[in-house]
């Protein structure tokens, strides 16, 4: 039984829609995006203020107001609309006489996509503030303080303009990495099996990448060669095609009715590298059979 898994952001998904992992017991995979690559991969972002909507009912319980409308008071990046109406999870909760802000992030149609409700951890249950190193923010302080030094540092690193070429290849600069259970991040996201986060593919990530690809453990170069795709350039070109001699192998289990299982043995490092070099457009044939799919996932943190 395979489970496959999908982010928010729609590059992201484009990339991950054919990624799985073996999971017998059907436990739930999650795949979340960190605050940071959410800043980069969603071309609007803007605070929208929703205010109690006098004409509806009052929804039962803990919930919140659905398809509610708001307008926006901060633009953080891009053009969003403003007006907005949002749909979360579990709604948007708004007292009488009061407002809810509520942090948007808007895909390529101008639809809300994800949304962090400021002061209220019942209002857009699923939109979690959630940085690169697993840790979970909560104030409205620490969240747009997190976005600005997000935006701060695409501007200094020169990130292309809307439409160009340029951006549509920094939008697709992310690596998809392992969350460790002793984090926030971890129990925020949780469902029953591994929790992984997409974050950005920021350059300082790249030498641990050349550390794990000399480790004893074979897993760990695999994984490590997995992600230098993100690195392209002739360095990454020819430490991926030297991967391509390493002998680690590892074996693959698949999972077919009535519990029946067969083993498939592959060499993990070199097929891990050969899909990397493909990614990076050379034209070269795997050595022996390799999984089509991505099996290694490096530690979001060190």
């Amino acid at each position: 039984m395979w489970t496959t898994v999908e982010p928010q952001c729609e590059n992201t998904r484009s990339e991950l829609d054919t990624l799985a992992v073996p999971n017998p017991t059907h436990a739930e995979i999650n795949v979340g995006d960190s605050i940071e690559w959410l800043c980069e991969c969603k071309r609007h972002i803007a605070v929208v203020r929703v205010p109690f909507p006098t004409e509806r009912e009052v929804p039962k319980g803990d919930r919140g107001y659905s398809n509610v409308a708001g307008h926006v008071v901060s633009v953080l990046k891009g053009a969003p609309p403003r007006e907005v109406v949002i749909d979360c999870w579990n709604g948007v909760r708004v007292a009488p006489g009061e407002t809810r802000d509520v942090l948007t992030f808007f895909d390529d149609s101008l639809r809300v996509e994800y949304a962090i409700a400021f002061g209220d951890s019942e209002s857009c249950v699923e939109g979690h503030a959630i940085t690169r190193d697993c840790r979970v923010l909560r104030s409205r302080r620490a969240i747009l303080a997190a976005v600005s030094e997000r935006l701060q540092r695409m501007a200094r690193e020169g990130r292309g303009a809307a439409e160009t070429s340029a951006e549509r290849a920094d939008r697709a600069r992310f690596l998809t990495l392992e969350v460790p259970e002793k984090t926030e991040a971890f129990h925020e996201l949780f469902s029953g099996s591994m929790v992984l986060i997409n974050v950005p593919a920021d350059s300082e990530y790249k030498s641990r990448w050349l550390r794990d690809i000399k480790s004893i453990n074979v897993t760990r170069r695999a994984a490590a060669a997995g992600l230098l795709s993100r690195y392209p350039g002739p360095e990454t070109t020819r430490l991926l095609t030297g991967l391509l001699q390493d002998s680690g192998v590892d074996s693959l289990i698949h999972f077919g009715h009535g519990n029946q299982r067969r083993a498939e043995t592959f060499r993990a490092v070199a097929c891990a590298a050969c899909r990397s070099l493909q990614e990076l457009g050379v034209s070269i044939e795997c050595p022996g059979p390799c999984p089509a799919l991505p099996l290694y996932f490096a530690r979001a943190t060190d």
